[in-house]
């Protein structure tokens, strides 16, 4: 009922309410990582296990955010063998995991040499009618035209075996 006093008059109004569910927050998911700053050792030798030490590794994440990530393997960086051109870094996140490769140099190691002295000839050698040896063998090297049975001049020739090398650096 009105009685026409608005001063007392109750009126009513219905006003919309929408309650949605929550909104489910963005998970950040690992989508990549590099190396954002190399090894301070790249170059090895054959049979050395990579360092990684001055190596950083960045992750990159799914809602555009990168960090620096500790807690990563260097998978085939143990024994290295000649040629090898990289390692592979590999990072696991929440069960994520990513790789990434980490070039590096590998050379031979240095071949072991082992100096001889060079072989002389055998001075005042007389005919016997017997074989008579002009130049004694040694180790390191092979010997052709050493021996001989009748008087005369006589070249003998010194080859060296792999691994060897003249204790005088001659050829």
């Amino acid at each position: 009922d009105y009685d026409g006093d608005d001063k007392y008059s109750t009126k009513l109004t219905t006003v919309p309410v929408v309650v949605s569910e929550a909104a489910t927050p963005t998970e950040k998911v690992l989508d990549s990582i590099e190396v954002s700053k190399a090894p301070t050792k790249t170059v090895y030798t054959e049979g050395e296990n990579f360092d990684p030490e001055g190596m950083e590794i960045k992750a990159k994440y799914s809602d555009n955010t990168e960090a620096v990530v500790t807690g990563y393997n260097v998978t085939d960086g143990n024994n290295l063998t000649t040629g090898k051109s990289d390692v592979t870094i590999s990072y696991t996140e929440n069960e994520v995991v990513k790789t990434v490769k980490q070039p590096i140099t590998v050379n031979a190691k240095p071949a072991v040499v082992t100096p001889v002295e060079v072989p002389t000839a055998k001075t005042g050698l007389t005919y016997t009618g017997s074989e008579l040896i002009g130049v004694a063998e040694g180790t390191g090297y092979t010997l052709t035209g050493n021996k001989a049975t009748d008087a005369g001049n006589y070249s003998a020739t010194a080859k060296l075996k792999e691994g060897y090398k003249w204790a005088d650096e001659s050829t």
